[in-house]
């Protein structure tokens, strides 16, 4: 290889590192604008998904109209997060109420443990207790779940452009790519990425949903306390792949350790909260998505922690979800094929 050409990798290399550099300055700089819009587009796509849904319905024999579908599901969401937003702000003032309780029954938790052990506790309880801190954990919660709310207007915002504009997307792009033998083959690929989305954020949902359901009523049995906000996590952590379902088992298993003096609710809730995600992602969910997008759990650990240090909190729910829909977009464009492949857990993607 001649040294002009190696200059010009290099070069081109160097310029790959600074556009890389960049696009992460201006996730990290606009994350305030940023977040609410990948949201926005979140909440675009299920509301689509639950208008097909609604189109497959028929009455006498008759499908409903696009523009009553896109009603029904535009009213449906808009209860749901009513719902929602009810839900979390009673519960998380409720649990930053009960959390000088838990932290007690925590301390207690430790130091029968440690003693059982012939630790002693004088000097260890008071430094993993500083770790452990619940009544602080339940703040910061709060407090994220509160810039989720104020942040509202400016989805519904978003959500309004993006529907507005809706119709002109496909047109938009079919008027941008030049005329020629490749024309129709894009615009099939833009086709199939906008479904395969659709299809995995609508499959998500419906999993994510009959698992949080299914552990509302464990831990309702159980008499778990705040089960339904509980359930509402199991939700929205089932949208992180393999970290999330993990996290949603441990999270209401460790409330019922500080909760009731006996180990059996602990083990109730961890055994078949934990047995419901191993049969629900592992037999449902591929059988329902039709194709397997088995991301890497390296790439999820890394998701995790580089969303997490652009975008806080929101950006550790967010990231997963977002690799995933950038595999899908890269599995549907041959040259970046090989990409979407790297990405995935043993280097095969069924579309």
């Amino acid at each position: 290889m001649s040294q002009p050409e190696i200059n010009a990798r290099l070069f081109h290399s160097f310029l790959w590192l600074v556009i890389i550099f960049l696009m992460l300055a201006v996730l990290a700089i606009g994350k305030e604008f940023l977040i609410p819009f990948v949201i926005a587009i979140f909440f675009w796509y299920l509301i689509n998904v639950l208008a097909q849904t609604y189109g497959k319905l028929s009455i006498a024999g008759k499908k409903l109209p696009n523009w009553l579908c896109f009603t029904l599901s535009g009213a449906t969401f808009l209860v749901l997060v009513r719902a929602l937003i009810f839900l979390i702000s009673n519960n998380i003032h409720q649990l930053i109420e009960e959390a000088p309780e838990y932290q007690k029954n925590l301390t207690l938790l430790f130091k029968n443990m440690l003693n059982n052990l012939g630790i002693d506790d004088k000097q260890l309880v008071p430094q993993l207790l500083s770790e452990l801190n619940l009544g602080e954990m339940m703040a910061l919660l709060a407090t994220n779940m509160a810039s989720l709310f104020s942040n509202m207007i400016l989805i519904t915002i978003y959500m309004i452009f993006i529907f507005l504009e809706q119709r002109y997307f496909l047109k938009k792009i079919a008027r941008a790519i030049e005329e020629g033998p490749k024309h129709d083959n894009l615009l099939k690929v833009f086709r199939s990425i906008d479904a395969d989305i659709r299809t995995y954020i609508g499959v998500k949902t419906l999993i994510s949903l009959l698992t949080a359901v299914i552990s509302y009523f464990i831990m309702s049995l159980v008499d778990l306390d705040f089960a339904d906000f509980w359930a509402l996590m199991v939700f929205i952590l089932n949208f992180i792949p393999s970290i999330g379902s993990i996290v949603a088992t441990i999270l209401p298993s460790m409330l019922a350790l500080v909760q009731f003096d006996t180990l059996t609710p602990f083990f109730i809730i961890l055994f078949t909260i934990g047995t419901t995600q191993i049969l629900i992602g592992n037999i449902l969910d591929p059988n329902l998505m039709g194709h397997r997008l088995n991301i890497s759990p390296l790439v999820i650990v890394l998701s995790l922690l580089l969303w997490g240090f652009l975008w806080g909190v929101p950006g550790m729910f967010l990231g997963v979800p977002l690799m995933v829909m950038l595999m899908i977009v890269l599995y549907n464009f041959e040259e970046t094929r090989w990409l979407a492949l790297m990405l995935s857990k043993d280097g095969s993607m069924r579309m």
